[in-house]
């Protein structure tokens, strides 16, 4: 198994690239960013067919607390997933630092939990 955020990480190296890329079944994209033709190049480094692209560039752009995944089982099987958190969990596990900037101020001063249920109101 491999997770990167950034797809450099395997493709900066010959040897990953395809040492990875040739021996990975399952391939899992989480909302894709960046512009088109960054997108259809990683589609097209991970061997992905033509419906399947069609599938990762309609992943939702929204933003918030739902979330589309693109999963990919082999040739055999694959589909773009919605996971939905709640308020709470999307403040925790947000990862831009100027939307968890308040969240991370608050947890200076009491606990994580407390600072999720101040800044959801409890939600």
């Amino acid at each position: 198994i491999v997770v990167t955020q950034q797809m450099s990480d395997i493709i900066g190296s010959e040897y990953l690239k395809d040492t990875i890329l040739e021996n990975s079944d399952t391939k899992i994209l989480l909302k894709p960013t960046g512009n088109q033709g960054v997108l259809t190049q990683t589609c097209d480094l991970l061997g992905l067919t033509g419906h399947q692209k069609s599938m990762v560039i309609s992943m939702n752009q929204s933003e918030g607390a739902v979330r589309d995944v693109f999963i990919a089982l082999s040739d055999k099987y694959s589909g773009v997933f919605t996971n939905e958190v709640s308020p709470q969990e999307a403040i925790a596990y947000e990862s831009n630092k100027g939307k968890k900037k308040r969240f991370l101020e608050l947890t200076q001063t009491m606990s994580a939990i407390e600072a999720i249920i101040k800044i959801t109101g409890g939600k």
